[in-house]
């Protein structure tokens, strides 16, 4: 049995090879940001709650968070038990429970190209605050999350430093003095220490 063909000649140029992995880039880039070819899911209907993985919030900055959440029904199952159709979802922001001040709010799909998860990058906050979310799609609601925006950080204008060092074998060591316990860091005050030895 032997293999014909001519092996040292390549089918594929550099400049094709480079053109697919662009066109494959691009793929991607179109599925992470809510375009799929699945036809949209008008109107969701779920027998189970589709919000069984909860909702999660992160990545805060001064004026923004990411919010997550994915439709999974039966989450034990490959696909989490949702077909294989894009879902519509919609997102609320607001700085009470209860949702009586929206902040923000919007409109995303849930993509089976990404497991029906929703991430939202929400921007337009106030920095170091507290504020509620949810989603929503078909009639169903998820539960409430709650998430914190970072404060504003200001240049420092001085800093203080600790530094210690082993001082070697010593004859007697120290003993701890009873019910006194030193802070965590080392010296009192100090937000930043270094131990060179």
């Amino acid at each position: 049995m032997s293999i014909h063909g001519n092996w040292d000649r390549r089918e594929l140029s550099r400049r094709a090879l480079l053109g697919r992995a662009g066109m494959g880039a691009g793929a991607l880039a179109l599925a992470a940001s809510g375009f799929s070819e699945q036809k949209a899911w008008a109107k969701p209907f779920f027998q189970r709650d589709p919000f069984s993985l909860g909702v999660a919030s992160g990545d805060p900055l001064p004026d923004g968070v990411v919010l997550w959440t994915r439709l999974a029904p039966d989450p034990l199952e490959v696909d989490g038990g949702m077909p294989t159709r894009k879902a519509p979802v919609r997102w609320e922001v607001a700085t009470d429970e209860r949702f009586s001040k929206v902040v923000r709010k919007g409109n995303t799909h849930a993509t089976p190209e990404l497991a029906h998860s929703v991430h939202v990058e929400v921007e337009g906050l106030r920095p170091g605050s507290e504020y509620f979310y949810r989603f929503k799609t078909g009639s169903e609601i998820s539960p409430v999350g709650r998430t914190k925006t970072a404060p504003v950080f200001a240049a420092p204008t001085s800093a203080r430093r600790a530094r210690a060092q082993d001082p070697g074998p010593v004859p007697h060591p120290p003993r701890p003095v009873q019910g006194r316990r030193e802070p965590a860091g080392g010296a009192r005050g100090v937000p930043l220490d270094r131990h060179l030895g």
